[in-house]
C-alpha cells in the first residue's frame, strides 16, 4: 500500500518523446510526424506543460475520491493531476531533443520549416531564461524547488541541439549564437553539479544528493562516458542507490516521505551507463536480468 496513487492517465511530453524516438527507431515514421503536429498545437495553445489530456487538454485538476478504495485498499484515489501546473524545465529540452531526431531522419520530410523554426526559438529562449528559476525537477517534487541538475542539463540540450536543428535548416547565425551560450552554460553546470568532495554529480546545482536521472548525462552529450567525473558517479551510485539489484531514483525524504521502491527506468539507465564507460559485461548481465 502506498499513498502515492497518482492518476496517470494523460501523456507527459517528456514520455511521449522518449516513446516518439523509440518509434523512429523501428521505423515507425507516422507517429514522429504526427507528434510535431500535437507538439505545434499544445505550443500555440500557451506555455508548454509538463502533462496533457489525449485531446491536447491543459486543466488537469487533481481532486481526491475519499469515497473510494484503490488496489488493494491503497488510499487516497485520485483523479486529475497537479503536477500540471508545475514548472519542469527540461521540457524545451526534451521537445528540442526529439524535434531534432525526427528532422535529421531522411524518412521525415517536414513540409513547412517556418513554423517549426518558430517553434524551436521559441523553446530556446525559454530554455535559457528557466536557468535563472527553480523548478520541480523530473520527479516532480511538489514542495521543494530547487535547480537541479537535470532540469539545467535539458536547457543546455535545448541551446546545443536546437542550433544543430536549425543550422541544418539554413540558420547558421542563430545557431552560432546558441551555440555561444551553451558552450558556457556547459562549464557552469559541470562545475556546480559536480561534487568534488562526495565524488560524484548530485541532484541540484551545488548540492549532495545522488539522483539517478545524472545516469543520462553521457547519453544528453553534456559529458564524456570516460570521464573520471562520470565513471566516479556510477561508481558511487552503485554504492548509494542500489537496492536489491535495482536503481531507486534517489535516497532522500520527498513530500512523501522515504522512498522505498525503485523506477525499472533508472535501472535501465544504469545499464546503459555501464556500456558507455566500457563494463560491456557488467551492462549485459544487468540488462539480461531486468529483461527476467
Amino acid at each position: 500500500r502506498s499513498e502515492r496513487t497518482w492518476d496517470y492517465r494523460y501523456c507527459w511530453l517528456r514520455d511521449a518523446a522518449f516513446v516518439v524516438e523509440a518509434l523512429r527507431r523501428v521505423g515507425h515514421l507516422a507517429e514522429g510526424e504526427a507528434f510535431v503536429s500535437f507538439l505545434r498545437d499544445v505550443a500555440g495553445a500557451g506555455p508548454l506543460q509538463p502533462l496533457y489530456g489525449i485531446g491536447g487538454e491543459r486543466d488537469l485538476v487533481e481532486q481526491r475520491l475519499d469515497h473510494l478504495e484503490g488496489f488493494c485498499k491503497s488510499k487516497p484515489v485520485r483523479i486529475g493531476n497537479a503536477a500540471c501546473l508545475q514548472k519542469q524545465h527540461d521540457l524545451m529540452g526534451e521537445m528540442i531533443l526529439c524535434l531534432d531526431t525526427l528532422t535529421a531522419d531522411p524518412r521525415i520530410v517536414i513540409e513547412e520549416t517556418e513554423p517549426l523554426l518558430r517553434m524551436v526559438e521559441r523553446f530556446v529562449a525559454d530554455a535559457v531564461i528557466a536557468v535563472h528559476s527553480d523548478d520541480t525537477g523530473l520527479w516532480e517534487f511538489r514542495t521543494f524547488p530547487n535547480k537541479y541538475t537535470f532540469s539545467h542539463v535539458l536547457c543546455w540540450v535545448a541551446a546545443h541541439r536546437g542550433a544543430a536543428l536549425v543550422r541544418r535548416l539554413g540558420r547558421a547565425s542563430r545557431a552560432a549564437e546558441w551555440e555561444v551560450w551553451a558552450d558556457t552554460y556547459r562549464q557552469d553546470i559541470l562545475e556546480r553539479a559536480y561534487n568534488n568532495e562526495l565524488g560524484y554529480f548530485t541532484q541540484v546545482l551545488d548540492g549532495r544528493f545522488p539522483d539517478a536521472s545524472n545516469l543520462l548525462l553521457p547519453t544528453l552529450g553534456i559529458i564524456d562516458p570516460r570521464d573520471p567525473r562520470f565513471v566516479s558517479t556510477l561508481e558511487a551510485y552503485e554504492r548509494l542507490l542500489v537496492e536489491d539489484g535495482l536503481m531507486l531514483r534517489y535516497r532522500h525524504k520527498d513530500d512523501f516521505g522515504e522512498t522505498t521502491s525503485a523506477f525499472s527506468i533508472c535501472s535501465f539507465w544504469w545499464a546503459e551507463a555501464l556500456a558507455m564507460v566500457g563494463r560491456l559485461d557488467d551492462a549485459v548481465r544487468l540488462f539480461h536480468r531486468l529483461q527476467g
